[in-house]
C-alpha cells in the first residue's frame, strides 16, 4: 500500500494541490499542472500516470494506466477514442507519519464519505471540503480536519499543538448537564470506570448516604497486600465543591467500613484539594490510599471509553 510520508512535504502547497485535485476528481489533467507539480507527480510513489479516455465500446469516459485501457462495463480491452494524459492518487494511499499519540491517520475525498464505524477509536481524517475541525460525535472518536492543515500537521511541534487542541476539545464534549440530576448516572459512570481499571478488583456497590453521594467498594494491591477501598460518587454539578471537611468525613466513614483507602469522584473540588491529596496531606494512619477524581480527570478517563460516552452523553 503506497504511503504518504513527511518526506513528500518539502513543497507543502504542491502536495495539498495534488491531493485536493486527486481526491475530488480522481483524474488530474497534466495540462492544468505547473512544471513543479508535474515533476512531483512523476517522482512520487503514491501517484500514478494515467490517461482519461472515451471508451470505444460504451462511449463513456474511463481512467486507467497507460497500456491497461479497458471498458469498465465489459472489462475488455478497447481502443481509446479521445484521450487526455494525467495522473491520479493511487487507490489505498495512506498517511504514514510518525506520531507518539495513539491516533490513526487517514485521507478521505469528502467528509460525508467517512464511515466512522469502520475506523479505529481516535482517528484523524483529513478531507478537502472542511474549513475547521469537526468531531464525528460527542464521543470524539473521529476528528475531521481540513486537508489544508496537513502540511502543518507534518511538522512535529505543530502536530503536538494540534493534537493537544484536539484532546482538550474532546474533553469538553462531555456535558454533565445531560446526566440525571439525582446522580444515578454519575454514580454508574464512576463505578464502571473503577471496574474497567485493572488496578482495582473485588468491586461491589453499596447503598446511598446523606452526604451528597453514593458508595461502593473495591480492592487494590498495595505492596502485595489487599487494601479495601471506599468509592464515593458525588454528583455536585450544581452544588458545593468537595472540600477538606468532606474529605475528612469520607475518611472516617471508610474507617467504619474497615477500608484503608478512599476514592472520591466529584464534578467539582475546591482549591488545591487534588494536589494536597497527591502530596499526602490528608492521609492518616488508617486511610493511607486516597484518590480524588475531579471532573476534568473523569472526562479524561471517559475519553478512553467511547461506549460509555455514547451511552450516557449522546442523544
Amino acid at each position: 500500500m503506497p504511503q504518504i510520508t513527511e518526506h513528500d512535504f518539502s513543497d507543502p502547497s504542491t502536495v495539498v494541490s495534488i491531493l485536493n485535485e486527486g481526491l475530488h476528481g480522481g483524474f488530474i489533467d497534466k495540462g492544468s499542472l505547473s512544471d513543479e507539480e508535474i515533476h512531483f507527480c512523476k517522482v512520487t510513489d503514491w501517484i500514478e500516470s494515467v490517461q482519461k479516455f472515451k471508451c470505444s465500446s460504451c462511449g463513456k469516459w474511463h481512467t486507467a494506466p497507460h497500456g491497461e485501457e479497458k471498458c469498465l462495463r465489459t472489462r475488455e480491452p478497447v481502443e481509446p477514442r479521445t484521450a487526455k494524459t494525467g495522473f491520479r492518487v493511487t487507490a489505498g494511499s495512506q498517511l504514514d507519519l510518525e506520531i507518539s499519540d495513539d491516533y490513526s491517520l487517514y485521507i478521505y475525498e469528502y467528509s460525508s464519505s467517512v464511515d466512522t464505524t469502520k475506523l479505529p477509536y481516535k482517528s484523524i481524517v483529513f478531507t478537502p471540503d472542511l474549513d475547521e475541525m469537526v468531531f464525528s460525535d460527542r464521543a470524539g472518536s473521529t476528528v475531521l480536519l481540513p486537508l489544508s492543515e496537513l502540511p502543518t500537521f507534518v511538522d512535529e511541534s505543530s502536530r503536538e499543538n494540534i493534537i493537544s487542541d484536539i484532546n482538550q476539545k474532546r474533553k469538553r464534549l462531555i456535558d454533565w448537564e445531560s446526566l440525571d440530576s439525582g446522580g444515578d448516572d454519575f454514580e454508574e459512570i464512576i463505578f464502571r470506570l473503577v471496574k474497567r481499571d485493572d488496578n482495582y478488583f473485588n468491586e461491589s456497590w453499596g447503598g446511598s448516604g446523606p452526604d451528597q453521594g453514593k458508595d461502593g467498594f473495591c480492592s487494590i494491591d498495595l505492596g502485595g497486600r489487599e487494601t479495601r477501598v471506599l468509592v464515593q460518587a458525588k454528583f455536585n454539578n450544581n452544588g458545593d465543591a468537595v472540600n477538606d471537611r468532606q474529605l475528612d468525613k469520607s475518611c472516617r466513614k471508610a474507617d467504619r467500613h474497615d477500608c484503608s483507602g478512599v476514592i472520591i469522584g466529584a464534578v467539582k473540588t475546591s482549591g488545591d484539594l487534588e494536589s494536597e491529596v497527591e502530596r499526602g496531606t490528608y492521609q492518616t494512619q488508617k486511610v493511607h490510599y486516597l484518590r480524588i477524581w475531579p471532573g476534568p480527570e473523569i472526562k479524561e478517563k471517559l475519553s478512553e471509553h467511547p461506549d460509555l460516552i455514547a451511552e450516557y452523553f449522546l442523544d
